[in-house]
């Protein structure tokens, strides 16, 4: 990956929020970092700021529907160039519902098995920024795997 945007607008409440500069930052670093974090070499692709990621404007008439458009620019086999430009647009709620109710079945296996504190598997592939990062992406979807296997079978008396 060379560089990439995605710039996300929506009328929803959170991007209402964003008009605030202060969050508006927050929220593009956040989300910056999160996808930056999926790369290899993330701090040289921070800091070279060839990728940029977050909410770009609050327009009312949208409601809940969250529209983005990602351009990822790479070079393939041989050094070719490749560029990549996709619209997104989603119901921005209800994308979320499906990871909340894994996670609230997460919690569910972790209370049953007397775990607490925060579940490093589940934070690690569901969260922005879990209290343990891991190296990358795949090794989260492992570790959330071996977790499902251990704790989801049988629970603990």
């Amino acid at each position: 990956m060379n560089e990439t945007y995605q710039l996300n607008i929506g009328g929803n409440t959170d991007f209402l929020n964003m008009k605030e500069e202060e969050r508006l930052l927050s929220k593009r670093e956040s989300k910056t970092s999160a996808v930056a974090h999926t790369l290899k070499n993330p701090a040289e692709i921070i800091q070279s700021k060839r990728i940029r990621i977050g909410p770009s404007d609050w327009v009312p008439f949208l409601g809940n529907t969250k529209i983005a458009y990602i351009y990822i620019k790479a070079t393939s086999f041989l050094g070719f160039p490749v560029e990549l430009d996709v619209k997104l647009k989603v119901d921005d709620k209800s994308m979320y519902a499906a990871a909340m109710m894994d996670l609230i079945r997460l919690a569910k296996l972790a209370l049953d098995n007397k775990l607490a504190g925060p579940i490093q598997e589940a934070s690690a592939y569901y969260m922005k920024h879990p209290p343990q990062p891991v190296s990358s992406p795949f090794e989260a979807k492992r570790m959330l795997d071996e977790f499902i296997a251990k704790y989801g079978k049988k629970v603990r008396s």
